[in-house]
Parts: structure tokens; C-alpha cells; sequence
């Protein structure tokens, strides 16, 4: 039998550095990333501290998702095994149940991090571990077919990540009673609708593009190839490696398959797409000053055609502007439009189009999910993490402004949670002094003269432009600590904001336009027309849900995106303080991709703004380690026949006195009123090393031991395994002689003892299964920070009914 497929008895934590950074012995930047990079070599890639996880991407598939995992992890607390997304998923999940709230997974890093891999890990344990059914299993196979159907029109290669999520998301997954899924929703926070018009060298357009050329439908929707469409060829990439566009596309039509889109409405779609490309090469020259012309009108008739409409109304709305006046007879006006407003009706339709079908998309997947407001739920957050690219434009702003949101409720919470449970067991407790980000989201969204306030401010001007934005800026903000604009040589018409994890430069160029997000009345009207019954439905559920922010004089006026993505942002914060929340910090390890490659640069940047040393001085200000009285006695009873086989005290008695066996001084931990709590990780290596030496004396007894066959009066062997081996593990492996067939793995020890007295197992294959188990080589759990409500009784619940001591066990080790 493979050792590694055995639940070993003394554990199979801290094989290489400390699994959880709490037990450092040195809590310092330099200890972090040494920890860090030790492990990520050996591959392992995830660390904790307490409950929050680290994750570094392996950029290689290392089966950390199989299904073997999925056995291992289903069940098991959180200080049975390394971390691991299943682990958390798994208290997550078990968290919901016993405690009866809803819970909430945020995910946090850079592009490239593994933010998406992280919560499909998640997705795919929750589908592994929960019940069947026609409803569980059509919710379960719409949760998982969603990854592939978002990810094909919401991802695109970058530089920094072949498959980067160009979007936040937000899925809250439903349960029943039983606690099995039947229902969910998915929100979705700020698309990069730029990349729909314009990509970076060496990046890509969202990846259903590719997929649609790869197909079957590229000659009857007139695609030639990649680099005719302008909307494609700029980037000068096609492809990515390790990714088959072919292969995803049949992914992509069976994903919208799974989630309701019949055969007609995915045809509709691709040929929406097509539209959108032919749309980007429509070209104008100027007529006037104050007017331009279609260049190639057979261009224009592809796109109209495959739109649905007439070429007349696709050139009208492209040309011309509709404006009413403001009278009480109102006019309506046809106004020209110069070459470069032109240009902008045509990418401004062209993303108001490819955003409003993301929309229906995710929309159309809520709807089959079937979402209500009874029921418990798991939410996964997978959203953009902190960015500072060389150019940083307003969609980098909003990123980093929910990270200064997401960074303010991490902080908010793990310290909430750890004064609580001091509280709670009352030991005394100095509140620890922490970055607190406040002022930045306040200078960043607060009202009434924020930055994002500045500029809907400076959008309401006809003639506002991102230079007076600039200067408004300065204007406002010049005392103030967190801005900074730039001028001179190479820094016009830039600003600086000083964010939480670093300073960011942001070029101002094309932020109104940004915020403004204008489409207008006639490019709607025109898609409203349509004879194509997805592209006007999408139009008309637009509309239905289009927020509108009322003025003084009780008109109103469409939101900017700026904010509407706050108050999205608003509406997340409100749900996610209404969980419980478990955290997964994903880091990017190198640039280049390259597999298990850790530079040490770039991952020192990445552990300061997700403040993971801040979290661990949290983390350790107050003490190392907390566990249950229970729990101390179960596991470190065995050093002394005073508490093994039987403690006749309470449990807090019983620690004390393992405490004054152990050598530990009282003073370096403090009592609660029901857990022990340690201050320094020096404490739990001596109480590891002091049961190491138990279980060492107890195999050699067991080494030597005579059992008597079929009997269990006086049989060492069995006595250990009821006491000591099913108390810690939830099986237990007979390792069978060859000649009579396979090893046999038991449950409970009935099922072992019977066939023990049957003849099933002999003398020798019980007493050296036993002697493997006590001896296997793996490093002992070093920590066990959080107790779920499920009491652990230990070995005292065998004694407490009136069970006699055992003749055999008399010699426990002192």
C-alpha cells in the first residue's frame, strides 16, 4: 500500500518550512518570503496564516484539483492536513452548516495570481462533496459550465496572464436543508470594455473572438481572417499557448447549452459577434469641418446585415446625432457628426452592444440557477487585484478603489474576529494598531467632493476635458496627502494618487469619456429595431435595468460609470459584512510564467499591499495558537500515564497538568473559559516533541508486543488502536500479507475487532500495521487555530461511561 494514501497518525503538516506563518519563530518581511519560497520550490503552493490561505501560482499543473484531494479533504478540520483550497472550502462549507449563516470566500491578487483557478478549485470541491438530485445536479452543472461560458467572453491574454479575467464576479451559491445546492446568482462588477476596441502588443481580445474563427460559422458570417478586422490585428497575437480556441468553442457552446441558450439564441450570438468585428472596420472620411461620410459602404452593409437592420438606419445612427430641446415644445434635431465623433458613435456602439450581451449572458445564467431569498449561501468573490501597469487609465482606478474597500474589510474583520473571541473567552486584550486605509477610500468616494465626485462633476460640463478634470483636481486636492499631479516633460496630463499598497501614476487622457460611458438614444433606438430577437432583448433588458440618478429639478439623467460601479461596489461591502468571510490571498510568483520559478522582487511587492505581514502581526500580537481544553488533552494526553488512558478531572485541569509535565511555564500561555491559549510557536514544538517521544516509546512496546490470536483480553495492540488510532483517524489500513490478497482500510474499530477474532487479520499483520502507522516519517501538525461548535471529547468518552482500564495498557508512558 502507498504510505502517502494512509491518514498517518502523526499528521502530514509542516513537511517543508511551516505550513501556517503563525509559527514562525521570526515574524518579519524577510522570515515571510523565505517560508514562501522554500515551499513554492518543492511545490507546494499553499501556505496560510491562521485561516486565511496563500496561494502562488505553480504555472503548471500539479494536480493540486484531483479527485484524489477531493477524498483527502472532504471532512477532515483544518488542522488535519497541509493547506489547501479544499481545506478552506471544506470549513467554509462546514462553517454554513453548523453555524447556520452565510459565508463568503474573497479572493484578492494581482492578474495571474490565480484568483480564477482558486474559486473554480472551490466551485468543483462544493459540486464533489454535496448531495444528487435533478435539481442539485442541473444547479451543480450550471455553477460549473458558467466558468467556461464567462471566462470565453469575459478573459483575454495579456502580458501578464494568458487567461486574465477582465471582470469582477461574484457567485453566491444557494443550499438547501440539506445542505445540498439549488440555486445561485451570479454579479458582475465593471467589464473592460476597452479591450473590445483597442489591445496592448501582445495581447488579445477577449478569447470568444479567436473561438469563432476556429469554427464552423467563420465563412457564413464573411470572416476572412484575424488580421482583416480591425478590432483583431493591432496587437499582432492570434494565439496563446497551451489554449485550443477549436476545443474551447465546442466548451463555449456546450456551457451556454447547460445553462439555457438553445441552438437559435447561440447562432444569434456568434453572429452578433461577427456584426461587431465587421462593425470595427467601418471606416469615415471627413465632408466638413463639422461632418463626415461612410468610406466603403459595402463594409457598412455586412455589419447592418448581420445586425439585423437596415444600412440606412446603421448609417443614420453612425452620422447623425438626434438632440431635442429643452423647451416646453420640444424640438427634435439631426445633428452631423465630424470625423472623430463618428469614429467614437462606432466603438461606443460596437462595446454598448458586447457589454449588454455579457450582461444577458450572466443574466440568462441567474435565471436558470433560480435564485430566491430562502436558504443559505456560499459566496465566492473573484475579483481584480491591486494593478500598476506602466499606463494606468480609469478602469485601473476603479480596480484599485475596491481594493482599498477590500483591503479595509480583511482588516476590519480579522481583527473584529480576533478581539471577539478574546473577548469571548476573557482574556485580556490591547487593541493592535494597524494601517487603517479610511482616509484613501474617503478621499477616493467620499461625498460631497471625492475624486470620483470631481469628475461626474466635470462630465456634467459640455466643454469639460480630461485637462480641466486635471486642474479641478488641483484645485481641490492640492493640500492633500494622497494626490499628487503631475507635470513637465512626459507627465501632462497625469495625476497621482497614493494608494494603501504603493503610489499610481494615472494617465487622465479619455477619463471622461470613460465615466460618461455614453451611448446614445439613437444607437439604442437602432439595436431596438432589430430584426435579431437576442440583440433587441439584450437592448430591452438594458433598458429595464438601467439606474437612473435624479437631479434637483426632478429630471433625471443617466448614472456615470463611476458611480455605478460605487454603488456596486456599496452593494458587494453590505453582503460580504453579512457573511462570515474566509479569505485567499493569490500571488503571482514571476512575470515570464515560468514554472515553479519564485522571484523574490516581485513577491515581496505582493505580500506588502496585501498586507499579509500586517495581517500576521495581527495575527500573532495577541497568541500563536488557541485550541479547546478537549482538544489538548485528546491530542497530548498520551505523554503521561496520569492522563492517558484516563483523566479523572475536568479537561482544564488536565492541560494544566500536561503543561507542568511538558516544562511549560504558565506564563507563556493564558487560560480562557473553554481554550487554552499559547503565545509563542516554542510552546507547541516542545508539546509536538514530548508526544513524538510518547508514540516512539508506544511503538516499540507495540514492536515487541505478543497478541493473542482471535482475543482481545490482554491484546496491547487493540487496545492502542480503540484508544489512541480511531480516536485520531478516521480509518485505519491492515496491511495484508501478499498471498491472501489486498490491504483493507477500516472505518471504526468494531468492524477491525471482529475481524480480528474471526481470523480475518492475524497476530502479524495487526501488530506491524500498527508499528507502520505509529512510525510513519511526516513531520507532526504544528497548529489548530479555529474550533467549529463540534465538541472533541478525546479519550474521555470511553472512560466517562465506566470503561475499566485494560491490564495490557497499565505501562503507558510516563
Amino acid at each position: 500500500v502507498d504510505g502517502s494514501s494512509r491518514r498517518m497518525l502523526k499528521g502530514e503538516r509542516d513537511k517543508v518550512g511551516r505550513d501556517d506563518l503563525v509559527t514562525l519563530t521570526s515574524i518579519t518581511e524577510d522570515a515571510i518570503i523565505a517560508n514562501l519560497k522554500q515551499r513554492y520550490q518543492e511545490g507546494i503552493i499553499y501556505t496560510s496564516i491562521g485561516a486565511v490561505l496563500i496561494s502562488l501560482n505553480p504555472y503548471k499543473d500539479i494536480q493540486v484539483f484531483s479527485k484524489r484531494n477531493i477524498d483527502k479533504y472532504k471532512g477532515k478540520q483544518a488542522f488535519e492536513l497541509p493547506p489547501h483550497v479544499f481545506s478552506l472550502a471544506e470549513e467554509t462549507y462546514k462553517a454554513m452548516i453548523t453555524e447556520g449563516k452565510n459565508q463568503a470566500i474573497i479572493i484578492s491578487g494581482e492578474s495571474g495570481a490565480g484568483k480564477t483557478e482558486a474559486s473554480k478549485g472551490i466551485m468543483q470541491y462544493i459540486a464533489a462533496v454535496t448531495g444528487s438530485g435533478t435539481v442539485v445536479d442541473r444547479v451543480k452543472d450550471i455553477i460549473l459550465e458558467s466558468n467556461p461560458l464567462l471566462e470565453s467572453f469575459g478573459n483575454a491574454k495579456t502580458l501578464r496572464n494568458n487567461n486574465s479575467s477582465r471582470f469582477g464576479k461574484y457567485i453566491e451559491i444557494q443550499f438547501d436543508l440539506k445542505a445540498d445546492p439549488v440555486g445561485g446568482r451570479i454579479r458582475n462588477y465593471l467589464l473592460e470594455k476597452s479591450r473590445l476596441v483597442y489591445q496592448t502588443k501582445g495581447e488579445r481580445n477577449f478569447h470568444v473572438f479567436y473561438q469563432l474563427f476556429s469554427s464552423g460559422d467563420k465563412s457564413s458570417f464573411k470572416l476572412s481572417s484575424l488580421d482583416h478586422f480591425e478590432y483583431l490585428n493591432k496587437s499582432g497575437c492570434h494565439t496563446v499557448e497551451g489554449m485550443s480556441d477549436s476545443s474551447d468553442y465546442n466548451d463555449t457552446r456546450h456551457a451556454m447549452k447547460t445553462v439555457g441558450i438553445g441552438s437559435d439564441e447561440q447562432d444569434q450570438i456568434f453572429r452578433i459577434l461577427a456584426a461587431i468585428l465587421h462593425l470595427g472596420n467601418v471606416s469615415f472620411s471627413p465632408v466638413t469641418a463639422d461632418k463626415a461620410n461612410v468610406k466603403d459602404k459595402s463594409v457598412l452593409s455586412i455589419a447592418a446585415t448581420l445586425l439585423c437592420v437596415t444600412e440606412k438606419a446603421l448609417e443614420q445612427a453612425l452620422l447623425f446625432r438626434g438632440i431635442t430641446s429643452g423647451s416646453r415644445r420640444a424640438s427634435a434635431y439631426e445633428v452631423p457628426q465630424n470625423l472623430e465623433q463618428a469614429l467614437y458613435a462606432k466603438d461606443a456602439l460596437a462595446k454598448g452592444i458586447y457589454s449588454r450581451l455579457f450582461d444577458w449572458l450572466v443574466s440568462t445564467t441567474n435565471k436558470a440557477m433560480n435564485y430566491t431569498e430562502s436558504g443559505k449561501t456560499i459566496g465566492i468573490l473573484d475579483i481584480y487585484g491591486f494593478e500598476i501597469f506602466q499606463t494606468n487609465s480609469f478602469e485601473q482606478l476603479c480596480i484599485n478603489y475596491v481594493n482599498e474597500t477590500l483591503h479595509q474589510i480583511f482588516i476590519d474583520l480579522t481583527l473584529k474576529a480576533e478581539q471577539e473571541e478574546y473577548v469571548k473567552e476573557g482574556i485580556p486584550w490591547e487593541n493592535v494598531k494597524y494601517l487603517n486605509n479610511k482616509p484613501v477610500v474617503d478621499f477616493l468616494a467620499g461625498r460631497p467632493m471625492g475624486l470620483f465626485a470631481v469628475l461626474d462633476e466635470e462630465c456634467l460640463f459640455p466643454k469639460g476635458t480630461d485637462a480641466s478634470f486635471i486642474d479641478k483636481m488641483q484645485k481641490n486636492f492640492g493640500t492633500s496627502e494622497f494626490f499628487k499631479a503631475v507635470s513637465g516633460k512626459g507627465g501632462s496630463g497625469t495625476f497621482l494618487v497614493k494608494h494603501y499598497a504603493g503610489d499610481v501614476s494615472y494617465n487622465a487622457t479619455g477619463f471622461l469619456d470613460k465615466n460618461r460611458d455614453t451611448l446614445f438614444d439613437d444607437l439604442k433606438s437602432l439595436c431596438l429595431q432589430s430584426q435579431m430577437p437576442v440583440l433587441k432583448a439584450i437592448f430591452e433588458e438594458s433598458l429595464k435595468n438601467e439606474p437612473l440618478s435624479p437631479t434637483k429639478g426632478g429630471k433625471a439623467r443617466p448614472i456615470t460609470a463611476g458611480l455605478q460601479f460605487q454603488k456596486s461596489v456599496a452593494e458587494l461591502l453590505k453582503a460580504l459584512y453579512a457573511c462570515q468571510p474566509h479569505y485567499i490571498r493569490t500571488i503571482k510568483p514571476n512575470d515570464e510564467k515560468r514554472p515553479l520559478h519564485f522571484n523574490d522582487s516581485r513577491v515581496v511587492e505582493q505580500v506588502r499591499y496585501l498586507g499579509l505581514l500586517e495581517n500576521l502581526k495581527v495575527r500573532r500580537a495577541g497568541f500563536c495558537y488557541r485550541t479547546t481544553y478537549d482538544r489538548w488533552l485528546k491530542r497530548y494526553g498520551v505523554i503521561s500515564d496520569k492522563t492517558f488512558p484516563r483523566w479523572a478531572g475536568d479537561a482544564k485541569s488536565g492541560v494544566e497538568t500536561l503543561l507542568g509535565i511538558m516544562g511549560i511555564s504558565k506564563s507563556d500561555c493564558a487560560f480562557g473559559k473553554t481554550k487554552l491559549f499559547v503565545r509563542e510557536p516554542q510552546a507547541l514544538y516542545t508539546a509536538e516533541d514530548c508526544r513524538l517521544k510518547a508514540l516512539d516509546v508506544i511503538a516499540a512496546k507495540v514492536k515487541s508486543a505478543k497478541c493473542p490470536a482471535r482475543k482481545t483480553q490482554g491484546n496491547v495492540c487493540l487496545e492502542y488502536l480503540q484508544l489512541l488510532i480511531f480516536e485520531e483517524l478516521d480509518e485505519f489500513t491492515i496491511l495484508r500479507n501478499p498471498k491472501k490478497g489486498e490491504s483493507r482500510t477500516y472505518k471504526t474499530y468494531n468492524d477491525l475487532e471482529s475481524d480480528y477474532i474471526a481470523g480475518v487479520i492475524s497476530p502479524d499483520e495487526l501488530r506491524d500495521s500498527l508499528y507502520q502507522c505509529l512510525t510513519d516519517v511526516v513531520e507532526p501538525i504544528r497548529e489548530h487555530f479555529q474550533q467549529k461548535k463540534k465538541p472533541w471529547w478525546g479519550f474521555l468518552k470511553f472512560f466517562n461511561a465506566g470503561r475499566q482500564q485494560t491490564a495490557a495498557l497499565d505501562s503507558a508512558p510516563k
